[in-house]
């Protein structure tokens, strides 16, 4: 069991909602990678008031004795960011790490996790997940870390960051609506410690499109209120203006517009909430040119991909 009298070097959080069949896979799989790190982790599950068998599920992993894990049940339903405000309040490791429910673990890598955050006193671990040779550098740029993250800040299974920045975060009103509520956290902690990580690897089990996600507006939250955290990132953190103008194209170019074609185009992701979309990209990209050229370059090749498609399926579907 964890010994009270060590602070644990890993918090995993695994903030859940109604997905009591992907939990249970989470967490066997934790049982597994677990085995030797118990003294060095501290695993919490916070459910946000889950009308499944959530409850359930964990209090079988816990009277088994499968796993030590501190348990919470919101009396009503936070949203995702209460629930996440829940979890990075609660955990007591050096690092925290928000691990989404649905992102299995790879065999063997919380252990190569751990003996980074061993080796390495960070502010930040960066986790991208590709497939291939491993790639791992510590970085002691801010302006280049930030810029090798970009919009992959937003996610958060793929940042592990300092407790010791919890409160030094303005948790407002705006923040806990903005659907991205861990962003500043992780940039708050590159801020803390002379050197951050990024590590390029398989982190997860490579899965199916999960089409399960939805309930709110997605160019608000990636665009507006990402571009609105990071601009008060760069200027109160007093990095190289270069550094927002480059996230700016990038989380426009590389992640908006492609995701938004996918939408319009092959009719994909659509319980997301849709209003507004356009007057919002307009109000951040109608003075850069590249926003007009890249709508039309990457809405073009999305529908003669999918123009294409369509008509391979048809004519298999005849043989």
């Amino acid at each position: 069991m964890l010994d009270n009298k060590k602070r644990p070097l890993l918090s995993i959080c695994i903030p859940t909602y109604n997905r009591a069949i992907k939990l249970n896979r989470s967490l066997s799989i934790l049982k597994e990678q677990l085995v030797g790190l118990n003294d060095e982790v501290e695993l919490l599950v916070s459910d946000n008031h889950s009308p499944d068998n959530t409850q359930k599920i964990v209090s079988e992993f816990i009277k088994k004795k499968e796993l030590h894990i501190k348990y919470n049940r919101n009396e009503k339903n936070l949203g995702f960011d209460g629930n996440f405000f829940y979890c990075i309040n609660q955990a007591t490791g050096k690092y925290i790490w928000l691990l989404g429910d649905d992102d299995f673990l790879k065999k063997g890598i919380l252990k190569r996790i751990i003996d980074i955050l061993r080796e390495n006193d960070v502010g930040m671990l960066h986790l991208r997940n590709v497939v291939g040779k491993e790639k791992g550098r510590l970085y002691t740029n801010v302006d280049e870390y930030v810029i090798t993250i970009s919009y992959w800040i937003t996610y958060i299974s793929g940042n592990i960051f300092l407790k010791e920045v919890v409160p030094k975060v303005d948790v407002d009103t705006e923040l806990l609506s903005s659907n991205i509520l861990q962003v500043p956290f992780y940039q708050k902690a590159m801020m803390v410690r002379p050197s951050n990580y990024y590590l390029r690897t398989e982190v997860f089990v490579s899965l199916e499109d999960d089409n399960n996600n939805g309930g709110y507006n997605f160019v608000q939250v990636f665009c507006d209120n990402y571009l609105r955290l990071t601009h008060n990132f760069i200027e109160d953190s007093r990095l190289n203006e270069n550094t927002y103008s480059y996230l700016k194209k990038d989380v426009c170019i590389a992640f908006l517009l492609p995701w938004i074609a996918r939408i319009y185009v092959e009719h994909k992701n659509k319980e997301m909430e849709q209003e507004h979309y356009w007057s919002i990209l307009l109000k951040h990209y109608k003075y850069n040119a590249y926003f007009y050229f890249s709508v039309i370059q990457i809405f073009s090749i999305r529908f003669m991909k999918h123009i294409v498609k369509t008509h391979l399926n048809k004519v298999l579907l005849r043989k």
